[in-house]
């Protein structure tokens, strides 16, 4: 499984976890761990609400995400792209990391 991830963007899409008493450390290893650096191109637009969201699709393209895993309802919107499935941190927390008592 690939996940999209832009450093700058993770402690606030994390934070909200973290204050409700989910235990991130194992989802910050996977991440030290299965880390890869990868320059994203350039796609046409597909966020005209807004165009800075693109950021997000064109590393998840060019690492071969499985998913991104962002609270932006530009992208929640769209739910895919290209295969790769866009959710919030909450719900991947809870469907891949199996957190229980989170429903």
């Amino acid at each position: 499984m690939e996940i999209a991830f832009l450093w700058g963007y993770a402690v606030d899409s994390t934070a909200s976890l973290c204050n409700n008493g989910v235990d991130l450390r194992p989802f910050w290893d996977l991440l030290t761990i299965q880390a890869e650096i990868v320059l994203a191109p350039t796609l046409p637009q597909v966020i005209h609400d807004d165009p800075s969201d693109d950021k997000f699709l064109e590393a998840a393209v060019a690492g071969d995400a499985s998913y991104i895993i962002r609270g932006d309802k530009h992208l929640l919107k769209l739910s895919e792209f290209q295969g790769i499935r866009i959710l919030k941190p909450k719900d991947f927390v809870q469907r891949h990391l199996k957190i229980r008592g989170n429903k």
